[in-house]
């Protein structure tokens, strides 16, 4: 009977559990759900029959096994990352983005059709691993700059309400008051709504109505899309059905915080021109929000410096 290959997910999620202490930590890192990591665990403690993981206070103390797992996980993923390298650095045309599921979706897979009539040398490889996973050309990611790397700001930490025309239509969406009649579209328990609420000058009492979503992927824009709800999302995730009309904003004016994204890349990169211009044509495709520093006016020609 042949061998089952590796869980490699889930000794990843496990990888970076053991190194943050803390399944939360480990599914931010990763950009998946604290579910996710979790049942990650349990499978690969059914697999080698033993705990992985013991509680202490807040965090999540790992075991000797599973600190055996966690390191062959990391030699194993050193070694196919050196395989990866040289196999890149030694094709010219070759570049993969790595990026979070939710902007790789909805945000990036819509220009592959340009990105390809721009830059027609490049051979792209779009990959939507953890930010744990250090073999990529150019990242899209919540980090900013650190030594070794460049990085500009892609977009804006602004989460703002939109919904479908048919439900501005339906529910007469037109003040902050207003969405508290509306069906809201929830995610990781509605602690961005209520701030959203807050910042309208509204309190929020009881519970908050409407489809709940344990997802970093982008579902709920789907959702919103369909008619099912307000969704609150940055401008990035929601550029693409906005520009459709499938999607309008919401009391643009009233936002909550969420995380300022970033394109990066190694400094010392063999490809770094090549690298520098796709990362300023990608910021030049964000839709400018005005109302975010990050991404002002000032900072938009600089942009272009990279690309010279």
């Amino acid at each position: 009977m042949a061998q089952r290959p590796p869980p490699f997910a889930a000794l990843r999620a496990l990888e970076a559990a053991c190194r943050h202490r803390s399944y939360t930590a480990a599914a931010a890192e990763l950009n998946v759900t604290h579910s996710a990591v979790s049942q990650s665990v349990r499978r690969l403690e059914e697999e080698v029959g033993t705990k992985l993981f013991h509680r202490r206070g807040s965090s999540m103390e790992p075991t000797g096994p599973s600190l055996a797992l966690a390191s062959a996980y990391a030699e194993a993923s050193q070694s196919v990352g050196r395989a990866l390298r040289h196999i890149s650095d030694s094709s010219p045309n070759s570049l993969t983005i790595r990026a979070p599921a939710h902007a790789a979706r909805l945000w990036l897979t819509p220009l592959l059709p340009e990105l390809a009539l721009r830059f027609p040398e490049v051979s792209l490889c779009l990959r939507t691993d953890s930010a744990g996973d250090p073999e990529y050309d150019l990242a899209i990611q919540d980090c900013g700059p650190r030594p070794g790397f460049e990085a500009l700001p892609l977009a804006g930490s602004a989460l703002r309400a939109y919904a479908s025309p048919s439900l501005v239509r339906r529910f007469d969406l037109d003040s902050p008051a207003s969405l508290r009649r509306a069906p809201l579209l929830i995610e990781q328990g509605g602690a961005d709504w209520i701030t959203w609420f807050s910042a309208a000058g509204l309190t929020v009492e009881g519970a908050l109505t409407g489809l709940r979503f344990d997802d970093r992927t982008g579902v709920t824009l789907d959702a919103a899309v369909r008619g099912l709800g307000v969704a609150l999302c940055d401008g990035l995730s929601a550029q693409s059905a906005v520009e459709r009309g499938e999607l309008v904003p919401v009391c643009a004016h009233i936002s909550a915080p969420g995380l300022t994204l970033w394109v990066a890349w190694r400094s010392d990169h063999a490809k770094a021109r090549t690298i520098a211009s796709l990362a300023s044509w990608l910021c030049d495709e964000v839709v400018v929000d005005e109302a975010v520093p990050a991404l002002s006016a000032a900072t938009r020609p600089a942009l272009k410096l990279l690309s010279a």
